[in-house]
């Protein structure tokens, strides 16, 4: 500060009011709440305020050896460079950008620079000037939030992807894959509970050796961060193998395979009856998040369905086998089958998406049966030599028109389910309606809910997703069936309407006459947030998300007089007739 400002007395005659004028400068310069730096033409600093110089952590005099590019990131630096270009060009006046510095002890924070190329005067070269605010810590909410609707997005689309798997293994698998890609993990496995060797034995693996393998085939003692688990019947965290007392007896082999901290969560039926074992491991000491202790959590409850269902599957084959091998003794075979049917029933249903797939079965089985009973009617005319070609003709139209039926059901349901890239296209919604309402009107049916539509013919085209908004629009009519299966007594009305609203958007209504929301009105678009007893909260800040990304909004309002109005707007596709 004090070479510039001799510089330029140099060239002009010191006055009173100048001094006053330096003396302000100087106070603003020093006493300033956001840092402020300056530096010769070729980016040495030459000044530089007291919160710049904390911001950075060094003194004046090791600052004054330093360029502007010194400190700044070097993923930062060329970007930083390519602004200053265009001011020395005199393409900009001064620019801004948000940049990573390093500071004194190697640490990286973020702050917000706006530079500006001060003329010379006199004989003076002209010098950079910079204004430096610290970001950092709102950068690392922005990163937080990120990750949390990522890891929201991920587990929304796993749990989708589950439905189309139906073996065993390669279900738990994709359940470890995506749990060590949650935490950013090097290493992973999956263990199930043995209750005839009271011990743990691994099913699933990612990344481990041969030897560690063996090592830890038949886990017993509660060294090891899954014995301590199931020990204890929670989740176990060792920050670093080094340091743990307990686990001392296993860091040889946790050296052989090159990890120094692990977590294990346990896994439980929904009785709390233990089943196994979920743990991850890492190269370096580390605590996982809380956040990702959440969605832990829920990777570890579908791999405890998995297994669960494994373990009822186990049951019903070997009941159906003993079925088929004493005939004499049918009728108990046939009680104990059922009763096998009903607990699988059970787990389904608390598997995401279950009520929907015995929705669709139940659809699909309609057309069916009338393609078999018109076959089987063919067949007795052909037997009868009693077929004339018209009533041939009539059967058979009836067929195919029932066999088309069922593959339009097929269809809806496997561009539903199918994990795809997001694909926008101009749609017209009132489509998407009446197509999600084919898949859930077996629902509807079974549980005596009455559908109105009250569908704004024609509407503008929206630019969407139409499986995305198709999730959207089924997870809000599953959730006002749900919330009106306890009235009885009062109609059970569903409605659904479109229209266009005052701003000139798509406005999508969905409402119900049940129970309402209640003090969890201002909940329910919370992650993890569930009035439901088997529910995992996801569904509606989900739906928020998938609502918000196409530039629209999702909320909730109580409905006159009974139950819940969901509402969500889409912005109309460029050129479309408003």
């Amino acid at each position: 500060m004090n070479v510039a400002i001799a510089a330029n007395q140099e060239c002009i005659p010191e006055n009173p009011a100048r001094q006053q004028t330096d003396e302000r400068w100087r106070t603003a310069f020093e006493n300033s709440a956001i840092g402020i730096a300056m530096a010769d033409f070729s980016g040495r600093f030459f000044a530089a305020n007291s919160v710049f110089l904390n911001l950075l952590g060094y003194t004046e005099s090791e600052l004054y050896q330093l360029t502007f590019i010194d400190v700044t990131f070097e993923e930062d630096q060329e970007r930083n460079l390519e602004l200053v270009r265009e001011l020395v060009s005199g393409t900009r006046q001064h620019f801004e950008i948000e940049k990573r510095y390093r500071r004194k002890e190697g640490t990286l924070v973020w702050a917000r620079t706006n530079v500006a190329l001060v003329p010379g005067l006199g004989g003076a070269e002209p010098f950079w000037f910079g204004i430096v605010e610290d970001v950092t810590q709102r950068k690392h909410v922005e990163e937080e939030l990120t990750a949390e609707l990522t890891a929201m997005t991920r587990l929304h689309g796993f749990s989708t992807h589950l439905l189309a798997i139906s073996e065993f293994q390669p279900l738990l698998e994709e359940i470890l894959d995506d749990t060590i890609a949650l935490e950013n993990a090097d290493f992973g496995n999956i263990q199930i509970y043995n209750p005839d060797a009271q011990a743990l034995e691994i099913v699933a693996q990612r990344g481990f050796q041969q030897n560690m393998l063996e090592h830890f085939r038949s886990v017993h003692d509660t060294g090891a961060a899954c014995g301590r688990a199931m020990k204890l019947r929670r989740r176990v965290i060792i920050e670093d193998v080094e340091t743990d007392l307990e686990f001392a007896p296993h860091r040889h082999i946790a050296a052989s395979a090159g990890f120094r901290a692990v977590q294990s969560t346990p896994l439980f039926t929904r009785s709390s009856e233990f089943l196994g074992m979920l743990s991850t491991h890492f190269r370096r000491p580390h605590r996982p998040s809380l956040r990702d202790l959440r969605f832990i959590d829920l990777y570890a409850r579908h791999a405890a369905d998995v297994i669960e269902r494994k373990r009822l599957d186990t049951v019903r084959r070997r009941v159906e086998e003993q079925a088929e091998q004493m005939r004499a003794a049918q009728e108990e075979a046939q009680q104990a089958l059922q009763m096998t049917q009903v607990e699988l029933s059970r787990v389904s249903r608390i598997t995401m998406m279950g009520e929907l797939a015995a929705s669709i079965a139940h659809e699909v089985n309609q057309p069916l049966t009338a393609v078999t009973n018109n076959a089987n009617a063919c067949l007795r005319l052909l037997a009868d030599h009693n077929l004339e070609p018209a009533v041939l003709r009539k059967v058979l139209e009836e067929i195919v028109a029932d066999g088309t039926r069922a593959s339009a059901v097929i269809a809806r349901t496997r561009a539903l389910m199918k994990k795809a890239p997001a694909e926008r296209n101009e749609l017209d919604v009132n489509d998407v309606i009446h197509e999600v309402l084919a898949l859930a009107g077996p629902e509807l049916d079974e549980n005596r809910v009455l559908l109105e539509r009250q569908l704004t013919k024609p509407l503008p085209l929206a630019l969407a997703d139409r499986v995305q908004l198709q999730q959207v629009l089924l997870n809000l009519i599953m959730n006002g069936i749900e919330a009106m299966t306890v009235v009885t007594d009062r109609p059970r009305r569903l409605c659904l309407g479109s229209r266009i609203d005052e701003y000139g958007n798509i406005l999508v209504a969905v409402s119900d006459s049940g129970t309402g929301l209640g003090l969890g009105a201002d909940s329910v678009f919370t992650p993890f947030f569930t009035t439901k007893a088997n529910g995992m909260g996801m569904g509606l800040p989900i739906s928020r998300s998938l609502v918000e990304g196409h530039g629209g909004r999702l909320w909730a309002t109580p409905n006159s007089p009974h139950g819940t109005v969901f509402s969500f707007t889409l912005p109309v596709a460029a050129g479309s007739l408003s």
